[in-house]
This record gives structure tokens, sequence and C-alpha cells, in this order.
């Protein structure tokens, strides 16, 4: 299938989130999706072929971390294991397709392995994916909370949107 060119598509969903910010404060994805749906039904229908493709994508991207649970957790049962191990284990593991670094990885730069199947390397690739999705998470986290306790000393309640407290207490700085 002949590569499909998704940039008109990301920029009328890009208006259409700023949009719902603009109009009710929030966006939801599956209200963003019905709208740009809506006012663009010629292109999207253009690329429907493509957008089923990636949607079924998804599906066995989320039925792949699952799958083996079903069909192959029973023969993860070795001894030596303890059971409360094994009880955490993830059924499949996600591996990059060698040749690919970190920045160039994607969904589709991505193998789903069976536990029961992968090996050391595998383990590793997959802890290194672990780790980096763990640091960016961590990175997020720590930079979220500092802002939050910004607005807070700034005099935030629970329902003042944060950069509107934060705003006020950098005006007071600037008067100062």
């Amino acid at each position: 299938m002949r590569e499909v060119n998704f940039g008109w598509l990301r920029e009328a969903v890009r208006k259409e989130i700023r949009n719902a910010f603009e109009v009710q404060g929030y966006a939801r994805p599956r209200e963003v999706a019905q709208v740009v749906c809506a006012l663009y039904r010629k292109g999207v229908s253009q690329m429907g072929e493509r957008l089923v493709e990636n949607a079924i994508a998804a599906m066995a991207r989320r039925e792949l971390k699952r799958y083996p649970a079903i069909t192959e957790h029973a023969q993860l049962r070795v001894p030596g294991i303890p059971g409360a191990l094994m009880a955490h284990l993830p059924p499949a593991i996600s591996v990059p397709v060698s040749g690919v670094d970190e920045e160039a990885l994607s969904e589709d730069s991505v193998i789903y392995k069976p536990l029961s199947r992968a090996a050391l390397a595998d383990i590793d690739a997959h802890l290194e994916l672990l780790a980096a999705q763990i640091s960016a998470d961590t990175r997020r986290h720590s930079t979220l909370r500092e802002l939050r306790d910004m607005a807070v000393a700034a005099g935030a309640d629970a329902s003042e949107p944060l950069l509107t407290a934060l705003e006020s207490l950098s005006e007071q700085e600037n008067l100062s």
C-alpha cells in the first residue's frame, strides 16, 4: 500500500484540540476524532483503509500484550521460579527491531515476543525500553509535581487553573 500523508489530518486534529480547549476548557480524544471526521469527511474516507489498518494495528498491540497470558502463561511454570514472581511477569515483552536506534523507535519498529520464547538479549532490550519509559515518566512526574507545588505556594485552590495561579505569582513578583 502506498504511504499516506497524515500531515493535513494531524493539523486538523490540532485545530480541533485548540477549539475544544477554547470552547470547553478540555478535550476528549473520541470527540476530537468525531468532529474531525465530520468536518473532513472526504479526506478521511480517502484515508479510510490506512486508518482502519492503524486501528487494527493498535488493537493487535493490545492483544499481543495479553494473548500469551491466555495461551502460554502456563508454559512458564518452571521449577525454581517462585509463584509470587510468576504472578508479576508479563506474558509478552516488547523488543526493538535490531538496527533501530532509540530516537527512531516507533510502534512499528517493536516486535512482541512471548516471555516463554524470549532470550536473554530480548530481556535486556525490553529492560532498556522500560528504563527509557520510566525515566521519561519520572521527569514528567517531577516537573508536574514542581509546577503543582509552585501553584500551591502561590495560593491556588483545587479548582483554579495552575497557570492562572502561577501568572498571579509572577505578577506579584514583578510588583516587588
